[in-house]
């Protein structure tokens, strides 16, 4: 699997950094392939306010990010789970060239 397909299609960590009316800048978790070990890295992307599905979303609420889709706000123990889960699971990832 590509590792840009990777991050688009993994449900992702993310920081919401900055709203306006019209976008969003988050941190979001993005795997990258040192020496071909999977590892996780910050990035900041800027999601489009109609991409927004999650209500009442503010600077600083940690978010799922799913195909640059903003999901769902999370709890603290979804964080948790989330952050345990993505680190176990690329782990198991193979990567193929871009």
């Amino acid at each position: 699997m590509p590792a840009s397909l990777l991050n688009l299609c993994m449900i992702r960590l993310g920081k919401v950094e900055r709203m306006s009316d019209k976008e969003a800048r988050i941190s979001v978790w993005f795997v990258e392939f040192l020496d071909d070990l999977p590892t996780i890295s910050l990035r900041e992307e800027v999601i489009e306010r109609s991409s927004i599905f999650a209500r009442g979303i503010k600077n600083g609420d940690m978010v799922a990010v799913h195909w640059q889709n903003i999901c769902q706000k999370l709890t603290p123990r979804q964080v948790r789970w989330l952050e345990h889960y993505t680190s176990e699971a690329i782990k198991y990832v193979k990567i193929k060239g871009e």
